[in-house]
């Protein structure tokens, strides 16, 4: 998914403020509590969303809901909501947990496999992305049967595939463009 400019802006300003004053894992608590609430609420995500819906009353239910939040995370909501851009907040909150590993030196990598990996395994990949990256790696695993064997690493805005599937594809294009006489 491609991260729109603004929703990028808005995750820097953000980080930068909270790093300032020292509420980073506080905001990101935040973030992560009413992104999941958008998550699993239905009717929550319909109220927010609705251009049908005053801003006002939409600011009063935030702030009610965020009762225990840092004030800045409910300005920062509010402000979106001032700017109709309540529907970037998801993305927001993803990209302000980047910044953040991005400042602590951690990057994210997510692997895609068709069976699970043992805890060696995991163990050996985690460590060899670290010596690529020089980095503290965070491991996520994904089960994937699309691609047939193999994995696939996305490691931050990197893709690695070592995937059966890519393989396959790779051979498929090379006899569909050799010239059998």
């Amino acid at each position: 998914m491609k991260s729109s400019k603004a929703s990028i802006r808005y995750a820097r300003a953000l980080f930068e403020i909270a790093k300032e004053r020292g509420i980073v894992d506080r905001v990101e608590q935040d973030l992560e509590s009413i992104g999941n609430l958008l998550a699993s609420s239905a009717e929550f995500r319909a109220y927010l969303l609705s251009p049908r819906i005053a801003q006002g009353e939409k600011k009063k239910a935030v702030a009610a809901m965020m009762s225990n939040a840092d004030p800045l995370s409910i300005d920062f909501v509010q402000l979106l909501i001032d700017k109709r851009r309540e529907d970037s907040l998801v993305e927001i909150a993803k990209m302000f947990l980047d910044l953040k590993r991005q400042a602590a030196g951690i990057v994210h990598a997510r692997v895609e496999t068709v069976t699970e990996l043992d805890e060696r395994l995991m163990g050996d990949l985690k460590a060899k992305l670290e010596e690529i990256t020089g980095k503290h790696v965070e491991l996520e695993t994904e089960l994937n049967e699309d691609l047939l064997g193999g994995m696939r690493i996305h490691l931050g805005s990197k893709l690695i595939d070592g995937s059966l599937k890519r393989r396959l594809d790779a051979l498929r294009e090379k006899l569909y463009a050799a010239h059998v006489d």
